[in-house]
């Protein structure tokens, strides 16, 4: 919660108070009035969102919420000015610019909405600075040789671990998609085992197909059920504390020197991918991106390590056949 005094260093300046003592009271139930209103307009900003992103999105809209309490601002009269003064808080509070940029999505897109709906007469978001994001991922990625280490201590440890681990690492799926993929959801498409992901992020490319080691894994997992969630530990579905726990026990397993995470594995799917020469297109159809800015985004800094001009240019300068083969691994 801001305070008062966090906002005056930052240079917001709350309207003067009205009234005498006497009115506090009635402007303390005027003020819960209005808060109250402004959940429900969030509420018919966020109807159209899935489930996750809405609570994603209010969590955020609430901080914001917090932040015109403070400074005794209607939601609806916030300006540029008052948005940018809170992303400036944000980056003192030491968030990144990665999640200050993240948490302006929502608020910018609420007044976005509300001038739409004729409740402003300005967007006022419309022009808010925003922090540009880092161009590469931080992210970790691990070579072909741990990945293959990964995927045999996966089966051996047997289901649901193997199969997990195969939609993570060989399909690119995010952690979510993997949990809930379903059993109905399997299919077959020109003699290609497929999984239907019907509630893919930005429902683009809902159907992946399965190679064949993910396919092999698949009657062990499936276990004759014709329903129900495709990955189960026992008789319920598998749940992210689950995954953590067992990335634990495989990382250690696989001798590798930097955790295993979930999303670790999309983004070394990415950057093995293109190191196998799949084309930017094709890698963006198996992991669901909209367009292909955010494969660079996983692939940038992998590829200026491995496919670093600077191999090429030492080994031709030299003559050194070998040097040249270094970037046709």
């Amino acid at each position: 919660m801001w305070s008062g005094k966090t906002l005056a260093q930052a240079g917001v300046r709350a309207p003067a108070r009205e009234g005498a003592r006497g009115d506090r009271a009635s402007d303390e139930a005027r003020r819960a009035g209005l808060e109250t209103l402004d959940e429900a307009l969030f509420s018919r900003y966020l109807a159209p969102y899935r489930e996750d992103t809405r609570k994603a999105y209010l969590r955020t809209l609430l901080e914001w919420l917090g932040f015109c309490g403070v400074a005794r601002i209607h939601v609806l009269e916030a300006e540029r000015l008052h948005i940018e003064q809170w992303t400036r808080l944000l980056a003192a509070g030491g968030n990144s610019r990665t999640t200050v940029a993240t948490k302006l999505v929502p608020v910018c897109g609420f007044y976005r909405w509300a001038h739409q709906e004729g409740l402003t007469a300005a967007d006022v978001a419309a022009y808010v600075r925003r922090p540009k994001r880092p161009r590469r991922s931080t992210q970790v990625w691990f070579s072909r040789e741990e990945v293959a280490r990964v995927l045999a201590v996966a089966v051996d440890a047997g289901p649901p671990v193997d199969l997990l681990v195969h939609l993570l690492a060989l399909n690119g799926l995010r952690l979510g998609e993997t949990l809930g993929a379903r059993v109905e959801h399997l299919g077959t498409v020109e003699d290609q085992r497929t999984l239907r992901l019907p509630d893919r992020k930005a429902g683009v490319m809902d159907t992946v197909s399965l190679p064949a080691a993910t396919v092999a894994l698949l009657p062990a997992a499936v276990a004759g059920r014709d329903r129900g969630v495709l990955l189960r530990h026992g008789r319920r579905a598998v749940v992210p504390a689950d995954v953590y726990r067992w990335f634990d026990v495989l990382g250690e397993k696989a001798g590798l020197s930097r955790p295993l995470r979930p999303h670790a594995l999309r983004a070394t799917f990415v950057t093995l991918a293109l190191d196998a020469g799949v084309p930017a297109r094709d890698v963006m159809a198996s992991t669901g991106h909209a367009d292909t800015a955010m494969v660079d985004y996983y692939d940038r800094a992998h590829a200026a390590i491995r496919r670093n001009a600077s191999h090429r240019v030492a080994g031709w300068v030299a003559g050194d056949a070998a040097g040249r083969a270094v970037m046709n691994l």
